[in-house]
């Protein structure tokens, strides 16, 4: 009888250490692919922050060749205008 019963603990034993075990692995799995989402996350916050920081640059370069071309024009414009005058009073 006090056989039995020390193999039957012996096996609820056995089987309890079996069930921590896998809530054990459980958990660590569960943990793992927590970390892997939340690294995915922080690679896709990341990677949207770079796109942003590049379409800023690229609308300051923009904004910059824009600036640059008006001046140009507008020299241009005023050197035209000096020659035009210029020709105007040499024709008087």
């Amino acid at each position: 009888m006090e056989i039995k019963k020390n193999e039957e603990f012996s096996r609820f034993q056995q089987e309890r250490e079996v069930s921590i075990q896998k809530a054990n692995e459980r958990t660590e799995t569960i943990k793992q692919k927590a970390e892997k989402e939340r690294q995915a996350e922080e690679a896709e916050i990341k990677s949207q922050e770079a796109i942003e920081v590049a379409k800023i640059s690229q609308n300051q370069v923009i904004e910059v060749e824009r600036k640059l071309t008006e001046t140009r024009l507008i020299d241009e414009i005023e050197k035209r205008r000096k020659e035009q005058n210029e020709l105007e009073k040499k024709a008087l």
